[in-house]
């Protein structure tokens, strides 16, 4: 396939492999240093030797691979905010350290707190302030009733807290999803340790902020109000709950999120609109102008949120080379901004929306025409159908093997929902543009707000009916890393191949599909058969064990997402419950459960293991006595007060004393 010798595919490919050498390997900055100033010196050498060479060779290939990966160590290490010398991480805070922030974003409340995205502007200590640089986030409880607004510089305590990392096996790494934000730490703060300044740094989010107020004085409801505004202003945090799960279960959860669907949409309309223009002279570049300032005037009547720049920078790029009308620019136009935005922030790699933005775009661009060639029809409205079929068919595979991996299901009916809701949605997207721009200056007629409410209230509806056929949603899948990166693997290869038709192709597509088979393998004979997992659950005996694929559950909620990501995590479909187990053995040791409702009577077996929980009254002194245990287990819902005690009287007597609250689950494995 000729488009991939395409320099800017190449490139990019190089990008990423030092981008991802670095965040594996972390190489130290001078060694970053060395590394680039030789990788520069040998690059100039090969490439003052090839000027000279009659035929090519690969030592310059080579080189520039060198060249461009360091390049992608260089931009992964100054991404990192701690490698910055001002990083408040890296400063002298004492206890009465005042901070200076200016609130960048409101994020989705909890059920307990508001959210701002916040950056550190200044450190004030007692006798100095410095300069410094860092984000953070904001958690306010609700019951203050304190809004901040995008743009405001408050004045807050300088006291800041680590994420927490995962407590519980297969549980969501909030701390590594904040790293890859490029944000460092958190702050809980009460609404008197808030003080706003009169400061404030324009921000095109206060925009976006004027525009979520004027909509809301349009008369909508509710959810058709939260869908416009996750559909054209990124904003979900208004959408219900339940609305979203139904999106999620008929396929159609990612036009929640502005992408590269959106701006592709809002492209096409465009380029449509302004093709009158190509037939006047310089007709052509006028049009690409004015498509790429509308599609940025979008960006920053968004806010400039960082899903809509990726996306709007993404078809930027792709409107030129539609310009150039050729398949092969429009790929190095995709892949040219992937270059682009990979090396100014590294960490997209890292974040699902822009891997969910970029992988069906792709797909799209080298499998849509291949599969619309296979039927051909004579009636416009069928071919309209097939090629939406097959756009749709396109892009979920390409992006398949990573919503397996990420949401562990797969929605059964995505083509009845594309073929109903993407047309629907190309013409609330253009509409709701429009009704945008006119809330943006303060002359949003009513009848057109409640028009676009009366169609969004009609895409709620029929995304509900299609969600409500649950036997075609295929959930806990589990999907593993290396099965993802093994099936991209043999998608690749398998493209390829539909291009150019060599032997040594069909030879790679075999290897790939043994990998795959191989990962599958590891999964399987890598998971421990018997094991036991007391979770970090504030409900009564959140006790698991594991008897190869059987499982047992001593507590209240069998439901629990703990319970529900280990069954998905480990190929277990059994589940039997009991919550009124106080005595059990696993791996030929003996486990006490001790509650608030226990009474202990002696007893000829040893106990090597006790487990207290739910707040028991008890002597533990007396207790280990009596039973000489080898380890106690403290779960998550006693008491601190409680478990101080017990720690104590673990460590005098020399017992490992295992604080689920402190360490997190506590996991034993026969194996």
């Amino acid at each position: 396939m000729k488009s991939l010798s395409f320099i800017f595919i190449r490139l990019t490919c190089y990008l990423i492999f030092g981008i991802l050498f670095y965040f594996y390997f972390r190489p130290e900055k001078l060694s970053i240093i060395i590394l680039g100033i030789t990788a520069l010196a040998v690059f100039l050498i090969a490439f003052s030797r090839s000027r000279k060479l009659i035929f090519n060779d690969s030592i310059f290939g080579i080189t520039t691979f060198l060249l461009v990966a360091v390049i992608g160590i260089v931009s992964a290490y100054l991404s990192v905010p701690e490698n910055n010398p001002t990083h408040f991480s890296h400063q002298q805070i004492n206890t009465t350290a005042i901070a200076e922030a200016e609130i960048l974003e409101q994020l989705k409340p909890t059920k307990k707190h508001e959210r701002y995205l916040a950056e550190i502007r200044t450190i004030k200590n007692e006798q100095s302030i410095e300069n410094s640089k860092g984000k953070i986030l904001i958690n306010i409880p609700k019951e203050a009733n304190l809004k901040l607004l995008p743009g405001i510089h408050v004045l807050i305590p300088a006291q800041f807290e680590t994420f927490s990392i995962p407590k519980n096996p297969y549980a969501f790494d909030y701390a590594k999803y904040m790293q890859n934000q490029k944000v460092s730490a958190q702050s809980y703060l009460s609404k008197p340790e808030i003080f706003q300044l009169k400061k404030q740094s324009f921000s095109f989010k206060e925009i976006r902020a004027k525009i979520i107020g004027n909509l809301d004085r349009s008369g909508m409801n509710s959810n058709e109000l939260g869908i416009l505004k996750a559909l054209v202003l990124g904003e979900k945090s208004e959408i219900d709950n339940n609305l979203y799960k139904s999106y999620a279960a008929a396929g159609a959860v990612h036009i929640l999120a502005i992408s590269g669907l959106h701006i592709g949409i809002l492209l096409l309309f465009l380029n449509f609109l302004f093709k009158p223009m190509e037939r006047v002279k310089r007709g052509p570049l006028i049009k690409l102008i004015l498509i790429i300032l509308i599609l940025w005037l979008f960006a920053f009547l968004t806010g400039l949120s960082p899903s809509v720049v990726r996306a709007v920078t993404m078809f930027s790029f792709i409107a030129v080379g539609l310009q150039v009308r050729k398949k092969s620019s429009v790929l190095n136009s995709v892949f040219l901004s992937l270059f682009f935005l990979l090396l100014i922030n590294p960490y997209y790699l890292f974040q699902v929306g822009f891997q969910m933005s970029y992988l069906p775009v792709t797909g799209i661009i080298l499998l849509q025409p291949k599969l619309e060639r296979l039927l051909n029809f004579h009636l416009k409205i069928a071919t309209y159908l097939w090629k939406l079929i097959t756009v749709s068919f396109a892009a979920q595979i390409a992006v398949l093997p990573l919503s397996l991996f990420y949401f562990h299901q797969f929605p059964g009916l995505f083509l009845l929902t594309n073929i109903f809701v993407l047309p629907l949605l190309s013409f609330i997207l253009i509409y709701g543009f429009i009704v945008i721009l006119l809330a943006t200056l303060n002359i949003l007629p009513t009848f057109l707000a409640h028009g676009l409410g009366l169609l969004l209230n009609f895409m709620n509806t029929l995304v509900l009916k299609i969600s409500s056929f649950s036997s075609f949603v295929i959930e806990n899948i589990n999907f593993s890393l290396l099965q993802m990166l093994s099936s991209y693997l043999l998608l690749s290869l398998i493209t390829v191949l539909i291009y150019r038709q060599k032997s040594y192709l069909i030879f790679g597509v075999l290897a790939s599909i043994l990998l795959f088979q191989l990962a599958t393998l590891e999964k399987h004979l890598l998971k421990p058969r018997n094991e036991l997992v007391i979770f970090q659950e504030f409900r009564s005996k959140p006790i698991l064990l594991r008897k190869g694929s059987d499982l047992h559950y001593f507590g209240k909620d069998s439901n629990s997402p703990n319970i529900q990501h280990y069954r998905t995590n480990n190929f277990t479909d059994k589940l039997y419950q009991n919550d009124s187990v106080s005595v059990f053995r696993f791996c030929e040791q003996n486990f006490l459960i001790v509650d608030s409702s226990f009474k202990y009577f002696p007893s000829e077996i040893n106990f090597q293991n006790i487990v207290l929980e739910n707040n028991p009254k008890l002597n533990l002194q007396r207790l280990i006595d009596e039973t000489h245990p080898e380890m106690i287990i403290a779960t998550a819902n006693n008491y601190s007060s409680f478990q101080k005690l017990w720690k104590k009287t673990a460590l005098k007597q020399k017992i490992p004393f295992h604080s689920i609250d402190e360490k997190g689950a506590y996991i034993l494995n026969c194996e």
